[in-house]
């Protein structure tokens, strides 16, 4: 899997946010720039949220919202998680076009499930603490 893209927000609307505009990525990538401009917070969040996908980092930030773009083959796979004060605001994982999960603030969660048969059924629960 190939990260193609990522942008990136913390603390949005406060003195201490921090964003990061979207960075497109190739195999191969160079940051450069002047002291304290952000190159290493932007490899910072890069290596969070692989940690967070692998499931090394278990705990949850206290803010911040990712929206990534993957490519694998032919496939585009688009993430999306949105946290303030430690509660998922907001969680989509797109697959060329089509969500396949999402929950939402009040614990709401569909994801898409394929049946034997090929066809796909949406399963809608919700989370509770």
């Amino acid at each position: 899997m190939f990260l193609k893209s990522i942008k990136y927000s913390e603390f949005e609307g406060l003195p201490n946010a921090w964003y990061l505009q979207k960075a497109d990525l190739e195999n191969i990538n160079l940051l450069v720039g002047r002291n304290a401009s952000g190159k290493s917070r932007t490899l910072s969040v890069i290596a969070s949220l692989a940690n967070l996908l692998s499931g090394i980092q278990t705990f949850i930030f206290d803010s911040g919202h990712f929206y990534v773009e993957f490519f694998e083959n032919i496939d585009c796979i688009i993430y999306e998680l949105k946290l303030s004060n430690k509660i998922v605001e907001k969680e989509k994982l797109t697959i060329n076009d089509q969500v396949v999960l999402s929950r939402s603030r009040d614990g709401k969660c569909c994801i898409l499930k394929w049946t034997p048969t090929g066809r796909q059924k949406e399963v809608e629960f919700k989370l509770v603490a």
